[in-house]
């Protein structure tokens, strides 16, 4: 008879041998599929492992699912209160009498019979760090899993501006603090502005006071709470009921450190929409816009006016308050702002951060805020999208075929102190079918890059010779076609603060359901959905409604660039990228699903030419422009030929490794290790949908 697991842990056990016991009753769990244990033998192998395992995870789990199927109950509650509850019942305990204490005082709370501790209806077991179970002592069953301080906002809290804010049932701390902090005052905005939490169960309300804080919900007064049928009283009249009349205060500015959100527009992808994007959010009454904003450091001037990029802009203004020598200075310094306000509070401000400088950068800036609501009942949020040059990945790869995704662009972002400031940061990206989106990325390239030589040539005619420059423009173009493969920043780093509360949003789906996909992100995004949604704009300059090819014409969504990729791109493509693919929704147009071999794939990657034929003129184009600046004598016709090749070869070889590595069924991971996954997709509003989603 095949000896099981479970036995060989016993036996282990008996020779004195612990490690050997662990690894069989870990085992023994792992294999009760195969191998079925009854609930007595699953009993014995979590209690073991609880006792002297590494991982507590698994005989947690192990008596959580006896328990879900009736079995062993009493034994596994006994279990879980000695290992898990006891040793963290004071802490629960002195947080309850905490809250109880403050919440007595409180003049928005009108009960205040508060159950004794040992009668509160919920237990809370820690699972781990901030995961806690709850457990209905009344119906004798767990909850699902409650994660009270998660970085995720999940409610559409501001959805409808015209009346105070209403919210239902909020048990994370982190929701509970945001509306605190993004909720202005009453005092602050002229007008009754509380924030109304509803519960309908008194004593649930109670029980959840082991697990928050409410300090910081109620050291401004900002909070009403309504308990079950109370809920009627919303509004409360202030002025009838407590004498306190709002509207004798005067509408208060908004100040740089009030703000507090910000709404990362990630552009990590080329033409993918993104502007379209920018033109809908422009001129919101709620938002501080600055779009297409270069990251790296990249200033331009054009009319006079200076265009800087987020590094910049810091450092320049960093140096202004480090050196003024009185406020004076700083606003001299700072003339072309046009809310002096502003400088003045950055100079009174005590340990200046990058966030502080952001924040007063995007406010000083009339021209994009000027629809800004400055009575609104929240404060403004920062609504960035970076900006870059050029934004290749690429993979690490192990010998276990983990991958880790690498981006020297986006570490900016991940590093940046400006932007991990804000306390609330929402994401989202927008992506686009990639076989479109690599054909219009060419065809723009081209363009842009054409365009810029006719602004040299009339220059250089203008200097009546060479302009001159220390830069080199002849280096290599990239193979943008193996890089646009090798996209991965659709996917979530768990570690990484602006992946945590992120959606990816398809183009396809902004274009042909507009309004159910912006209602959709609005929500996700915790932003009205206002008119100024229903249109395009640019600096709160309206465009033209239905422009070829932008605003709302559908017609970028069935283009295919055919002049720009051919058939056997899209292939590799569709082939090389179908966690994409699959994930969030597209058909495969080109690639028929079948098996790819070596083989296979080398016939597409032999016949790339639509990709080579672009980039190589893509090549000449800077040739052609390294003249300009330079003088002609450096790039005879032979040496450019002879370029031109080995550069077309060196494109060939490097796909070559690129599907070889793609094709070996990689894994994702951060550099810790971590799985990375698809980030979540949006969903557009089924209700509002126009026409049927996008394949």
């Amino acid at each position: 008879m095949k000896t099981t697991a479970i036995e060989l842990a016993r036996r282990a056990v008996d020779l004195g041998q612990l490690p050997e016991a662990v690894r069989g009753y870990a085992l023994s769990l792992q294999l009760r599929d195969q191998m079925p244990l009854s609930p007595p033998e699953r009993l014995e192998a979590a209690a073991f492992l609880l006792e002297h395992g590494e991982d507590y995870h698994v005989p947690y789990d192990a008596l959580l699912d006896l328990y879900e199927e009736g079995a062993c109950q009493r034994d596994v509650l006994s279990i879980l209160l000695d290992a898990f509850y006891a040793p963290n019942e004071r802490e629960l305990q002195e947080r309850y009498a905490r809250n109880v204490h403050l919440l007595k005082k409180y003049p928005y709370l009108f009960r205040r019979d508060f159950p004794a501790f040992s009668d509160l209806p919920l237990i809370f077991f820690p699972y781990e760090d901030d995961v806690y179970l709850p457990f209905d002592t009344e119906e004798g069953r767990f909850l699902p899993r409650e994660k009270p301080r998660e970085e995720i906002i999940r409610h559409w809290f501001f959805r409808d501006l015209s009346r105070p804010v209403l919210a239902e049932e909020i048990v994370s701390q982190y929701e509970l603090e945001y509306l605190a902090d993004n909720v202005r005052a009453s005092e602050d905005v002229g007008y009754e502005n509380h924030i109304y939490l509803h519960y309908a169960s008194w004593e649930r309300f109670c029980a959840f006071l082991q697990l928050l804080d409410l300090r910081p919900l109620l050291q401004r007064s900002k909070a009403v709470f309504l308990i079950g049928e109370e809920k009627a009283l919303y509004p409360l009249d202030f002025r009838a009921r407590f004498g306190i009349d709002y509207s004798q205060y005067p509408l208060k500015p908004v100040g740089v450190r009030e703000i507090t959100r910000l709404i990362w527009h990630a552009q990590l992808s080329y033409h993918n929409g993104g502007d379209f994007f920018n033109e809908i959010f422009d001129a919101h009454p709620n938002l501080l816009v600055k779009t297409s904003v270069w990251m790296e450091k990249h200033e331009e001037e054009a009319n006079g006016i200076k265009d800087y990029s987020l590094e910049d802009a810091l450092e320049v203004y960093r140096g202004v308050f480090d050196n003024a020598r009185s406020l004076s200075d700083a606003l001299e310094l700072l003339s072309d702002w046009k809310d002096p306000r502003l400088v003045r509070e950055l100079f009174s401000l005590k340990d200046l951060t990058d966030k502080d400088i952001l924040v007063a950068w995007f406010l000083s800036e009339p021209a994009w805020n000027r629809m800004l609501d400055p009575a609104s009942r929240i404060t403004p949020v920062v609504f960035f999208q970076p900006h870059f040059n050029y934004h290749p990945y690429a993979l690490d790869i192990g010998k276990d075929l983990s991958a880790v995704p690498r981006n020297d662009q986006e570490e900016l972002l991940y590093r940046s102190k400006a932007l991990l400031g804000f306390k609330y940061i929402k994401t989202f990206l927008p992506i686009r079918r990639m076989t479109t989106s690599w054909g219009a990325s060419i065809r723009y390239l081209y363009a842009v890059t054409q365009s810029r030589l006719e602004e040299l040539r009339k220059k250089v005619e203008e200097n009546g010779g060479p302009l001159g420059s220390d830069d080199d423009h002849t280096v290599n173009i990239p193979d943008c076609f193996a890089d646009a493969i090798l996209f991965r920043g659709y996917l979530r780093d768990p570690d990484n603060r602006l992946h945590r509360d992120a959606v990816v949003v398809r183009f396809e789906d902004s274009k042909l359901n507009p309004r159910a996909t912006f209602t959709a992100l609005a929500r996700m995004l915790d932003v009205p959905y206002t008119e100024s949604m229903t249109y395009c704009s640019q600096a709160c300059v309206r465009y033209p409604d239905n422009v070829d090819g932008s605003g709302f014409n559908t017609a970028a969504v069935y283009r295919s660039y055919d002049e720009y990729v051919n058939d056997s791109e899209r292939c590799c493509m569709e082939y090389l990228m179908q966690d994409l693919y699959r994930n969030y929704g597209y058909d495969f147009l080109w690639y028929d699903g079948g098996s790819v071999d070596e083989a296979r794939m080398q016939q597409w990657l032999d016949h790339t030419e639509t990709a080579d034929q672009w980039l190589l003129k893509l090549q000449e184009l800077f040739f052609e422009e390294y003249e300009l600046l330079h003088g002609k004598g450096e790039w005879p016709p032979e040496k450019r030929k002879r370029f031109l090749r080995e550069l077309k070869e060196n494109y060939g070889s490097s796909r070559r490794v690129m599907a070889k590595m793609l094709m070996l069924g990689l894994h994702y991971v951060n550099e810790s290790g971590k799985p990375m996954t698809m980030q979540p997709l949006l969903q557009p509003d089924p209700a509002l949908l126009e026409q049927p989603l996008y394949h």
